[in-house]
């Protein structure tokens, strides 16, 4: 049987290696893991929140110009239609001032209107293509420009998702070795208590 001497030597080598305490010691390493890659996590989250965001307002705003690109157009047509309009009714006026044998002096001077007013609108037209045109230079050059953007943002997010990657994965990796490295000195702990007391019992 165990003497007091033996029973002592054995709660001593115990109390030398507190097995207790590398197990509370090895719990608390994982919770400070488990709390770091939940950071990690939220991280992650967060930043694929704000990219998602941002593609859809620049979405909004490639959208913004092309309707406004389609808006010049149909008003370039209404104005066509309306210039159309304005020579048919000058050629209609002269067909009937002939008709009815209007003066050679009358059927020149519609002549000179008819000319005036197609030059009129001639360069009214031309006024409002340049116009059209300026218009939809600056929408495709904004158009661009979003478009750089947004390739700026996400070549900047997948880095940062690399950074972010590999950060969640050295800090597992690392979290791993601790718990491996704390799991082997608790066992060494524990192994060497028990021959101690075995040494203690013989």
């Amino acid at each position: 049987g165990r003497t007091a001497k033996d029973l002592e030597a054995l709660r001593f080598a115990q109390n030398a290696h507190p097995a207790a305490s590398i197990a509370e010691r090895l719990e608390h390493m994982e919770r400070a893991y488990d709390q770091q890659h939940g950071v990690l996590l939220e991280r992650v989250d967060h930043v694929e929140r704000l990219l998602v965001a941002s593609e859809g307002r620049q979405a909004q705003g490639v959208d913004a110009a092309n309707a406004r690109i389609q808006e010049l157009h149909s008003k370039m047509a209404v104005q066509q239609s309306v210039r159309d309009a304005q020579v048919g009714d000058v050629r209609h006026a002269l067909a009937a001032d002939t008709v009815a044998g209007a003066g050679q002096s009358s059927q020149q001077q519609m002549l000179r209107d008819l000319s005036s007013a197609a030059g009129e609108a001639a360069e009214r037209q031309k006024r409002s293509l340049q116009t059209v045109r300026d218009s939809q230079e600056s929408t495709l050059a904004r158009i661009q420009s979003l478009e750089d953007r947004l390739a700026e943002e996400r070549n900047a997010r997948d880095t940062h998702w690399g950074a972010l990657q590999k950060a969640l994965s050295d800090e597992t990796r690392a979290a791993a070795d601790r718990q491996s490295s704390a799991q082997k000195s608790l066992r060494e702990i524990q192994t060497a208590a028990a021959e101690a007391a075995d040494r203690h019992q013989q």
